[in-house]
């Protein structure tokens, strides 16, 4: 069974690196199949297309991959075949699409595209794909012309949930999509009897269209801080596609990160001391904590203003934190950024925050992380 419709426009201008449509989709349920294909004359089709990403219900930007059109033709139509072959118990449903627009420019400005790789799959197993270059300024003055977007927003499939179920498949979304995210921490954190309360979500241009988009991960603990003074927590990104990204020609890796007020913006200010690590694709048999070769820095989280704190760091003098295959401590911080899989936030005990507390009883100190787009630059 099927229903849809189309939009006609100019020829679309596919080339052999822009082969990829990115749209904002409202769904009334989630997991249906969001089928589109182009068409053009004399017969001209892609074939249908699913989208790389599991749907949700309500809004969300969602992209399809043509990576075997036929270059030779021209496409003029975008036709839309939602829940595609099912039989919907409930008649009347609608959906939504909203600035269909090629090789994701609607979300930044980018250009390129990214491929399609397998939710879930390892960090790195996609292989090589194409990191999208912005064109244009966003919105938010973060990604700017020339900028390599290594996430902008982010998709989470129980949003909006407000729990930790939202991270269930939960990938980067916009012009870098298809890259897991998801949260790590001691397992102590979730164990101990002076944890209060955990969270963390996904919260994206679905969930929040006019928002800085992020994912995060918090804790609320009672003292004493030496009960946790091995303790860590932190997020991580994979490349688009859960590919591999060569950022090897940027000088600096910019992000916004944030978390809660009482650790970045109450004083007395707790500064926290964020670890980044770099890693390559997943080796088999590796013993590093990502699986992959990994580089890594240090820098304070000093700003104070909440989401609008934007870091920037340069890509020289990393120290290598562990090695796969064979990379070898002398070429592991080309060999990661030459084919980059994932980037990571790590917050080590010393970072915690026990120094500002929470309003209210039994006295309790939060500490967590919030990380909005990721971007490399040479500006």
């Amino acid at each position: 069974m099927f229903a849809g419709a189309f939009v006609t426009t100019g020829t679309i201008p596919f080339t052999a690196t822009s082969k990829t449509i990115t749209a904002k989709v409202f769904s009334p349920k989630a997991g249906v199949p969001m089928v589109v294909k182009v068409e053009g004359p004399a017969g001209a089709t892609s074939g249908d297309t699913a989208a790389t990403t599991p749907v949700v219900a309500g809004w969300q930007t969602l992209t399809w991959n043509f990576n075997t059109l036929d270059l030779t033709k021209a496409y003029n139509n975008f036709v839309m075949l939602p829940d595609l072959g099912t039989v919907s118990p409930v008649t009347g449903e609608s959906y939504y699409f909203d600035d269909i627009t090629l090789g994701g420019v609607a979300a930044g400005g980018a250009g390129g595209a990214t491929g399609g790789g397998t939710p879930g799959a390892d960090m790195g197993s996609f292989g090589p794909v194409t990191i999208p270059v912005a064109t244009a300024n966003d919105g938010i003055g973060f990604i700017l012309a020339g900028d390599a977007i290594f996430a902008s927003d982010y998709a989470g499939t129980a949003e909006p949930g407000g729990n930790l179920a939202a991270y269930a498949n939960a990938v980067t979304a916009g012009p870098a999509n298809g890259g897991n995210i998801g949260y790590f921490n001691d397992p102590l954190l979730d164990t101990s009897a002076q944890k209060l309360d955990l969270g963390g979500w996904v919260s994206g241009s679905n969930l929040d269209p006019a928002g800085i988009h992020n994912f995060f991960r918090f804790y609320v603990l009672t003292g004493p801080a030496s009960t946790f003074a091995s303790s860590f927590l932190g997020l991580y990104v994979n490349s688009p596609s859960n590919g591999t990204v060569d950022v090897s020609t940027y000088g600096n890796i910019k992000f916004k990160l944030w978390g809660p007020a009482g650790q970045y913006e109450a004083a007395p200010f707790v500064n926290p001391a964020i670890e980044i690590v770099l890693a390559g694709p997943k080796v088999a048999g590796c013993t590093t904590g990502s699986g992959g070769t990994e580089i890594t820095k240090t820098f304070t989280a000093d700003q104070h203003i909440g989401a609008g704190s934007t870091y920037k760091v340069s890509l020289a003098g990393w120290s290598v934190k562990g090695t796969c295959g064979a990379d070898t401590a002398g070429t592991a911080v080309q060999a990661v950024l030459s084919k980059l899989a994932r980037v990571a936030f790590t917050m080590p005990a010393a970072s915690f925050n026990f120094s500002v507390q929470n309003s209210g009883t039994p006295v309790s100190f939060s500490s967590g992380i919030n990380l909005g787009p990721v971007a490399f630059t040479n500006l």
